[in-house]
C-alpha cells in the first residue's frame, strides 16, 4: 500500500476508498455510494482503516470472494426477468404435475400455492425487501425470495407468517361456505388450503415454520437451532423406519445435513459475538470487511481442503453475516408472535381434520345374500367414491368380509372379521392392484406374515416383522358407530 494512500471501507455499503494523507486525518469521510458518513480516525471511536488481510483464502484471492459477495447483494434487474422466471417455472410445474394429477386437482394446488406465496411476496414488498421474486419448484411447490433491507427479526418472522396465515383463513372460509351451500368445489379447495398451509407451519427448515422459529428463537441462541434440528432429524428418522417411508427418510436425511450446517454456522456466530463483546453491528446488506476478515478463517477451517470455490465461501459468509446481524424481536413481541403461530397452526390442523371428516361418510346397506340371509354392510365413501364394504353382526361389530379400494377403484385390501377382530387371511395390494403381502390372524393376533419377492410369496420370520405391524390392531373389538336397527 502506498505511504500517501490509505484504504478504508464504508461499514454501511462495503465500498473501498483510497484516501490521501489529508483525507485520512479527517474525523469523518462521506461515502458517495450510499450517501453515509463514517469515522476514519482510530481515536474517533471506530477504526475503519482496514487491517492487512490475507490475500488468499484457500488459494482463492480475496478479490474473487468480494466480487461474489457483490453479486449476492446487488439487486438484479427487475420486472421482466422476474416475470420470465415466474412464467417458465409455473409452466414447468404444471407440465410435470400433469404426469400424475388431473387438471382439476392441479388447478387447485396451483391456486393454493399462488395465494400462499402472494402473501409472502406482498409482505416482502411492504417491508422493503429488494429483488423480490416468486417461482415454482416442480415436485415441491413454490417460493418467494428477496434481500432484507434491515436486521429486524420481527420483520422476517412476520414475512414467514404472511403465507400460512391468509392460506389457513381462506381454508376456514371455504369450509364455512361448504357447510352453508354444500357446493362440492369448496371442500377440496378448503382442504388443500388447510393441509398445505398447516404443514408449512411445522417448525422444520426450510418450511415457513422453521424460518419463523429461526427469526424468533434461534437468532438469540444459535445452538438451539442445532439441537432442535438434530432432534427433529432423529424423530423423522425413527418415524420413517416405523412407517417404512422413503420420503420421510429423505426428509430426515436433509434435516440432519442441515443440522450440521446449523452447528457450523452457530459456532462461528458465537465466535463473532465473543470477539465483539456481543455488540450488535449496524446492518449492511453486504458483509463489512472487518467481519469478513473474521469469518473467512473460521469458515475455511471447516470446509474441505480442495475444491472450494469463491462463490461457496461468499454465500456461506453472507449467510452467517445475515444471521449474526439479525436483531431478535423483543420478549413481548416474541410471545405475541408465538401465540399467533400456535393459534394458526392449531386452526390449520383442526380445519384439516374437519375437512377430512366432511369428505368421508359412512352408510349402512341392507342386503339379501344368495342363500336368502339378510346382512348389514357398512359402506365408507370419500368424495362419493366408495372406499370399503364391511359386513356387520347383530351387535354392530365387524363380522364377515371386508373389501377396500383406493380412490381410483383399485382393490387395496381384502380379508375377514370375526366378532370385531381380524381373523383368517388378509391380502394387501399395491397401487396398481398387484398382490403385495399376505397376513394371517387369529382373533386379532398376527400369526403369519408373507411378502411377494421376485414374483413369489415368501414368509417372513417373526423377528423381522415391521414394528407397527405387530401393534397395528386395537385390543377391543371394532364395529360401526352408526345405528341401523
Amino acid at each position: 500500500m502506498d505511504e500517501s494512500s490509505h484504504e478504508v471501507r464504508c461499514p454501511h455499503c462495503g465500498t473501498e476508498w483510497q484516501l490521501d494523507d489529508v483525507e485520512a486525518q479527517q474525523a469523518e469521510f462521506h461515502c458517495t455510494e450510499c450517501n453515509q458518513t463514517f469515522p476514519v480516525q482510530a481515536d474517533a471511536g471506530t477504526d475503519n482503516m482496514l487491517p492487512e488481510a490475507p490475500s488468499l483464502t484457500r488459494n482463492i484471492p480475496i478479490d474473487e470472494i468480494n466480487a461474489e459477495l457483490d453479486k449476492l447483494v446487488v439487486a438484479r434487474p427487475g420486472t421482466l426477468r422476474n416475470a420470465a422466471l415466474f412464467a417458465l417455472s409455473i409452466l414447468l410445474f404444471i407440465g410435470v404435475g400433469l404426469l400424475k394429477a388431473s387438471w382439476e386437482s392441479l388447478a387447485i394446488i396451483v391456486f393454493v400455492l399462488l395465494f400462499h406465496e402472494s402473501g409472502h411476496w406482498l409482505g416482502m414488498k411492504i417491508l422493503g425487501y429488494r429483488d423480490v421474486r416468486m417461482f415454482f419448484i416442480p415436485f415441491f411447490g413454490a417460493a418467494v425470495a428477496g434481500q432484507p433491507s434491515n436486521a429486524s427479526g420481527t420483520s422476517r418472522a412476520i414475512v414467514s407468517l404472511l403465507g400460512p396465515v391468509p392460506g389457513i383463513a381462506l381454508g376456514i372460509i371455504g369450509l364455512v361456505f361448504y357447510v352453508k351451500t354444500k357446493q362440492p368445489l369448496f371442500l377440496p379447495v378448503s382442504g388443500t388450503c388447510l393441509f398445505l398451509n398447516a404443514f408449512n407451519l411445522l417448525p422444520i427448515f426450510p418450511l415457513d415454520g422453521g424460518q419463523f422459529m429461526e427469526s424468533v428463537l434461534f437468532s438469540r441462541h444459535p445452538t438451539l437451532a442445532f439441537i432442535f434440528k438434530v432432534l427433529a432429524g432423529i424423530a423423522l428418522s425413527v418415524l420413517a423406519l416405523l412407517l417404512h417411508s422413503v420420503v420421510l427418510g429423505i426428509v430426515a436425511l436433509i434435516t440432519l445435513i442441515v443440522s450440521r450446517e446449523a452447528y457450523f454456522q452457530g459456532r462461528i456466530i458465537c465466535y463473532l459475538r465473543g470477539i465483539k463483546n456481543n455488540e450488535k453491528p449496524s446492518f449492511a446488506g453486504r458483509i463489512p470487511r472487518e467481519y469478513l476478515d473474521a469469518i473467512l478463517p473460521e469458515l475455511s477451517a471447516g470446509l474441505p481442503k480442495q475444491g472450494v470455490k469463491a462463490k461457496t465461501l461468499a454465500s456461506r459468509a453472507q449467510s452467517i453475516w445475515l444471521k449474526f446481524s439479525t436483531i431478535p424481536p423483543r420478549l413481548g413481541i416474541s410471545l405475541a408472535l408465538l401465540a399467533v403461530y400456535l393459534v394458526v397452526l392449531l386452526a390449520g390442523i383442526g380445519g384439516s381434520v374437519a375437512v377430512y371428516a366432511s369428505r368421508e361418510r359412512r352408510e349402512i346397506d341392507k342386503r339379501t345374500m344368495d342363500d336368502g340371509k339378510t346382512v348389514f354392510v357398512e359402506v365408507r365413501y370419500f368424495d362419493n367414491t366408495k372406499l370399503s364394504e364391511t359386513q356387520l353382526n347383530e351387535q354392530g361389530l365387524y363380522n364377515g368380509t371386508e373389501i377396500a379400494w383406493n380412490t381410483k377403484g383399485i382393490k387395496v385390501k381384502e380379508g375377514s372379521w370375526v366378532d370385531g377382530y381380524w381373523d383368517g387371511e388378509w391380502k394387501f395390494y399395491d397401487s396398481g392392484g398387484a398382490l403385495h403381502s399376505v397376513q394371517v390372524y387369529e382373533m386379532g393376533q398376527l400369526t403369519k406374515y408373507s411378502t411377494v419377492q421376485n414374483g413369489e410369496l415368501v414368509e417372513i420370520p417373526p423377528g423381522q416383522w415391521p414394528f407397527l405391524l405387530k401393534h397395528q390392531l386395537p385390543k377391543k373389538p371394532q364395529g360401526t358407530h352408526l345405528k341401523y336397527r
